[in-house]
């Protein structure tokens, strides 16, 4: 990338820049607001089964729409000549060098969240805790399940506001008022991290989020559903700071664009698996973020698919522990 420093110098590359125009998506147009706010009612009021009907739908109108200007990169489900030049620019490993890997899960609706329990009950049986991010605005959250999995050694994060995707496009005095009213929910279940519902992200967002959490987990390193354009994702297979935040990205492909992609159960275990092994020998974090929803994780063949990945994580490297460890420890060693 061209660079110009302060006397007007013009230099061929610069490393810095480099890193925000993949890690700050600015090869992406302006974000787009989702189709779901144009609703007079909360999306989430369509049956489970209808709204995954409706994502393969569009995803296959996209596929016969065919690729826009921006189709290129990143690569999906990985972009291993963007990622090689973000860790080369970070001095990372680009060798085989052991693997690490953290679970997450977002719980979009109350449905979501009675099933959540027998997710934790497959890690737990795996000696494995994760983080749940929950809507404070949306459902009756379940404080004993809450405390629960705080017990258990799992961490409680934010998903958002009330889920319907309006919190990144609002004005930022709204949107600091909504986020100043969760304070009660964040103190209770010390919540470090936020991830915005349907990863939807804006430059205003990320700027305030930096006064109530330490680190976010909204942006893929790659990913085709998102509602955000065609292929989106910051490139970056390691977790990295975005001014006042340490950002986590996720880095295996979502559950639910796997499904809305008409992907089965078995090749959605083969594409995890097969993502893990490549973030392992390119020194990254898989970082695995699924819904229990029963149109998504939460089904039985879901649930026997999830406890084969875990066994299989395990095989392949160590637990990383949930994301606020995984913040601390790239902020004592400096990594980000």
């Amino acid at each position: 990338m061209i660079a110009r420093d302060s006397a007007g110098t013009t230099s061929a590359f610069d490393p810095e820049a480099t890193l925000a125009y993949y890690r700050e998506e600015g090869y992406l147009p302006p974000p787009r607001r989702p189709w779901t706010m144009g609703l007079p009612f909360h999306h989430h009021l369509i049956p489970g089964p209808c709204r995954r009907l409706a994502g393969q739908v569009l995803s296959l109108l996209d596929s016969r729409r065919g690729p826009p200007a921006q189709a290129f990169y990143p690569a999906w489900p990985k972009e291993p000549v963007v990622a090689a030049l973000l860790l080369a620019l970070e001095g990372g490993p680009l060798a085989p060098g052991g693997s690490a890997f953290a679970l997450s899960h977002d719980v979009d609706t109350a449905r979501g969240q009675r099933l959540a329990g027998r997710v934790a009950e497959i890690e737990a049986a795996a000696g494995l805790v994760s983080t749940w991010f929950f809507v404070p605005r949306h459902y009756r959250l379940d404080r004993g399940l809450l405390a629960e999995l705080r017990a258990g050694g799992h961490e409680i994060g934010c998903h958002g506001y009330d889920h319907s995707g309006s919190l990144p496009f609002e004005p930022e005095e709204k949107a600091r008022a909504k986020l100043e009213s969760l304070r009660p929910f964040l103190e209770e279940n010390g919540v470090t991290g936020f991830r915005s519902p349907g990863l939807l992200r804006t430059a205003g967002l990320f700027a305030l989020l930096g006064r109530y959490f330490r680190y976010d987990s909204s942006v893929p390193d790659t990913e085709m559903y998102t509602g955000a354009g065609w292929r989106n994702g910051c490139c970056s297979v390691r977790p990295f700071a975005r001014g006042r935040l340490l950002e986590i990205p996720i880095t295996l492909p979502l559950d639910a664009a796997l499904i809305h992609y008409r992907y089965g159960p078995r090749r959605i275990l083969r594409t995890w698996l097969d993502k893990a092994d490549w973030l392992a020998a390119v020194g990254g974090l898989a970082v695995v973020d699924t819904h229990p929803e029963p149109q998504y994780s939460g089904s039985r063949s879901m649930l026997r698919v999830y406890r084969e990945l875990l066994d299989r994580l395990k095989e392949r490297g160590r637990p990383a522990g949930t994301l606020a460890e995984v913040a601390g420890i790239y902020g004592e060693e400096g990594s980000a």
